[in-house]
């Protein structure tokens, strides 16, 4: 098996084992909210130059332009909003810093693989993270009380929907994994594609 093969592999079970967990997301403070968006979207950012760069597929490409330029927008807005109310974008408590750390970790996993193994595996990876940018976002509302706060989210919500929406039907179209999440080859996975 290929390290290439074996980065995938590694990708997509150390994945799926965390976005369950992750997926509902986190109540997090308005300063803790605030620093986990701009890590979210510095990490978004980095994967979209990263697709631009290795991705297979030029939807997948494009994908990773829309990302890049999306987060882009959306960090500046929430760095304006952060200066203008006296928040540090950095200041990441342990518990969310282990989290950036880990989304960074599978981003470095993506750098090992190449064609359709890194468009699968950066879709499936942008798919569960937009997913639990979302479901912090959903938990988080609740305790937000500024409304200028509340309509950065408003704003910034649907975009991260179309994010994950996209992904999903990115997922659909590319050829099935080489390989399973175990490591082992997928009989026939070289030769099926995904239903469109």
């Amino acid at each position: 098996m290929t390290r290439a093969a074996i980065a995938a592999a590694l990708v997509f079970a150390t994945s799926a084992t965390t976005a369950s967990a992750q997926t509902a997301g986190l109540a997090l403070g308005p300063g803790e909210l605030v620093a986990q968006l701009h890590q979210t979207n510095e990490i978004e950012i980095a994967a979209g130059q990263l697709a631009q760069a290795k991705g297979n597929a030029p939807d997948v490409k494009a994908y990773g332009r829309m990302l890049e330029s999306d987060h882009r927008d959306a960090d500046a807005t929430l760095a304006e909003y952060a200066q203008h109310n006296s928040l540090s974008l950095d200041d990441l408590p342990e518990r969310l810093r282990l989290k950036d750390q880990e989304a960074r970790a599978h981003l470095d996993g993506l750098r090992a693989l190449g064609g359709t193994e890194f468009d699968r595996a950066f879709v499936q990876l942008m798919q569960q993270a937009h997913a639990r940018a979302i479901g912090t976002i959903d938990a988080s509302r609740t305790g937000v009380t500024d409304p200028q706060l509340q309509d950065l989210l408003a704003a910034l919500e649907p975009t991260l929907r179309a994010h994950r929406q996209i992904a999903e039907n990115l997922l659909r179209g590319l050829p099935a994994a080489s390989v399973t999440t175990s490591g082992a080859p997928c009989p026939g996975c070289a030769r099926r594609t995904a239903p469109r």
